[in-house]
């Protein structure tokens, strides 16, 4: 290869990185975390994901960071909405998951069979009577949520939808929330 040129681009490296991991897709590389964050009761967030037809997912997992568990919640959710939105898989109401620090998975009440490639959307969803906790989260931009479309499709890359005490079907993302996504896995 000639000195100053880049080698080949090769698009299965983001796929093999996952893979390794054993992740399906995720709303952000954890490299790229912006910090924890503070989840607000009743306000879910989520962030875009494409999954190839033909994939099983089966769990999702959010992280934890040390010391930032929440207390006494009411509600927790994991779900999976489709493009249009709508609520396509979720876990059991869970409301001690994200009471402890770390990795929490939890798995899907039914696994999700994609039929059709697509865009989906990894998402979270607590309600509390004490503390919510923090997650591990990319970045804190309002802008995001309106503005941050996916290339080519017109689809917002984060979501969120505010004053919640059940999981909605299907979500009204609510314009100008300020949202910092959470780090969510699937497997």
């Amino acid at each position: 290869m000639p000195i100053g040129s880049a080698p080949p681009l090769r698009a299965d490296v983001g796929t093999i990185d996952l893979a390794g991991r054993g992740v399906i897709a995720e709303t952000f590389p954890p490299l790229t975390t912006g910090g924890p964050s503070l989840q607000v009761s009743g306000t879910l967030r989520g962030g875009a994901v494409g999954f190839a037809a033909g994939t099983t997912v089966s769990n999702l997992t959010v992280h934890v960071p040390n010391t930032l568990a929440g207390t006494g919640m009411t509600h927790c959710w994991f779900m999976i909405y489709n493009s249009a939105l709508a609520l396509v898989a979720q876990t059991a109401d869970s409301p001690t998951a994200v009471q402890a620090a770390g990795n929490v998975t939890l798995a899907l009440t039914s696994a999700l069979s994609v039929t059709a490639s697509g865009l989906f959307y990894l998402c979270f969803l607590a309600t509390t009577g004490t503390t919510m906790p923090n997650l591990s989260s990319g970045a804190n931009n309002a802008n995001l949520v309106n503005y941050g479309a996916a290339i080519g499709s017109g689809a917002p890359s984060i979501i969120a939808q505010t004053g919640l005490a059940a999981l909605p079907n299907p979500v009204v993302p609510a314009a100008g929330v300020a949202n910092s996504c959470p780090w969510i896995a699937a497997s």
